[in-house]
């Protein structure tokens, strides 16, 4: 099982030691977030890639999240 997480840079320092526990508590599956990009990659490629293979998609919505500012690819 692989676990998507999706969530505004603007929200890191709230998100990101939840998704740290996520990955404690499930220490045989896969997390996916932002962390796990490497410098080079095509970015909207493995994103898009990442998001068809998880079983889990995981949305923090907030304010930011949902701001018109905010990146949300609608395809």
């Amino acid at each position: 099982m692989s676990i998507f997480i999706s969530y505004s840079h603007a929200d890191k320092t709230i998100v990101e030691p939840i998704i740290e526990l996520l990955e404690l508590a499930f220490p045989n599956k896969y997390v996916f977030w932002d962390r796990r990009l490497l410098g080079g990659d095509d970015t909207d490629a493995k994103l898009r890639e990442q998001v068809r293979r998880c079983q889990v998609f995981v949305f923090f919505a907030s304010h930011s999240s949902m701001s018109e500012n905010a990146i949300v690819d609608e395809k």
